[in-house]
């Protein structure tokens, strides 16, 4: 269902591909597929990041061909994403001014990770440095 959770109940997979070639469902946050022999279950997740339990998932939607049953992924890179910045990533950097660290934080959901110790002005400085990337959200 998401990276910390499996669906443990519902039809069988067995039951499912009994009644047709191929299973497209949603509800299930994450995208997978499953052959089971000549037939699929397509598992097309959430089109957007919901939260910090997608972080690192591609997101976006399919396109059916339903003349043959073939699909097409297409990703989306229009919404935003959570992010995790720790301090000992931060740290590896020669500067906050790095383009890296804009790319990731501009417009996107962005959780400063305390991970190591620091004194309170220098997270503040952080907080600061990282709020002039405009995340959508800081956390």
């Amino acid at each position: 269902m998401n990276s910390h959770k499996a669906c443990d109940h519902g039809i069988k997979s067995k039951d499912l591909t009994s009644k047709a070639k191929l299973i497209m469902t949603g509800h299930f946050h994450l995208r997978d597929e499953r052959k089971y022999d000549d037939k699929t279950i397509l598992y097309v997740g959430n089109p957007f990041e919901m939260d910090f339990g997608d972080t690192g998932s591609t997101k976006g939607y399919y396109i059916l061909d339903f003349t043959d049953l073939s699909y097409t992924f297409y990703e989306n890179n229009l919404s935003p994403k959570h992010k995790k910045l720790s301090i000992t990533d931060l740290a590896t950097l020669k500067s906050l001014s790095a383009t890296e660290v804009k790319d990731n934080v501009q417009n996107n959901i962005i959780k400063l990770v305390i991970d190591k110790k620091i004194t309170s002005d220098n997270i503040d400085i952080l907080i600061q440095k990282i709020s002039t990337y405009k995340p959508l959200i800081f956390l």
